[in-house]
């Protein structure tokens, strides 16, 4: 655990992300913001950009920033705690007020493998869901959608079915009872659903030729005799 402890009035920090990162689809722990004290805008509380932990970047790189369009405080009254992606954008917010303010910040850690272990509602259709994500505004298109039913596949267990085919792509051919997975806008297909049985490994084999009885199938078999005069 670490305590961000800093006297007010401060300045506005800039915006990074924490070293060591693993950016991708697994989602292996949970950093947590808690504030001990109130914590309204005037004392500076962090600044984060939700869904920013979709979009790979470096704290170097982020330097010449500003103002970020979605960027939110977590203002919060004492004793408040908020639970973010460790990748997420995020700065200290400037404060104009007195005292000190502190922010822990600690890590939720998975102990068990990924699986569909929550609540599920009967009604969920993987195909038809929103995959929608609020950094849609400043990525490529369907860049947000596609990361978010990537996440959402590897929490189910299941990301060896994700697939992206890229650009406004048709369904691949697949086998009976499979469907697409598709953005909000319908336009694209990001993973196919399986049906639920295990899946057998194509096997490969070439044809063997045969061997006259008392052969050596190891030795190369005499040359053809040629027929023509």
């Amino acid at each position: 655990m670490s305590n961000h402890r800093v006297e007010a009035p401060f300045d506005i920090g800039g915006w990074h992300v924490d070293g060591n990162f693993q950016f991708g689809p697994e989602l292996n722990y949970l950093q947590v913001f808690y504030y001990p004290q109130d914590t309204p805008v005037e004392m500076g509380p962090t600044q984060v950009v939700p869904g920013s932990h979709l979009v790979k970047n470096m704290a170097r790189f982020m330097g010449h920033l500003t103002g970020i369009r979605g960027a939110v405080p977590t203002t919060a009254p004492a004793g408040s705690i908020f639970i973010t992606a460790y990748q997420i954008w995020h700065r200290r917010g400037a404060a104009s007020g007195q005292g000190m303010r502190n922010l822990l910040k600690y890590f939720y850690w998975r102990t068990q493998p990924s699986s569909r272990d929550w609540v599920v509602e009967e009604d969920f259709d993987f195909a038809t869901v929103n995959y929608g994500s609020p950094i849609a505004s400043i990525v490529e298109q369907f860049r947000a959608d596609i990361k978010v039913a990537e996440i959402f596949l590897w929490l189910c267990g299941r990301h060896r079915d994700f697939q992206n085919l890229g650009g406004q792509s048709l369904a691949a051919a697949r086998p009976p009872r499979r469907r697409p997975l598709r953005t909000a806008s319908g336009a694209l297909t990001i993973c196919t659903i399986p049906p639920n049985r295990p899946r057998t490994p194509a096997r490969l084999s070439t044809p063997r030729r045969s061997t006259p009885p008392g052969a050596n199938p190891h030795r190369p078999a005499p040359p053809r005799a040629n027929s023509h005069p």
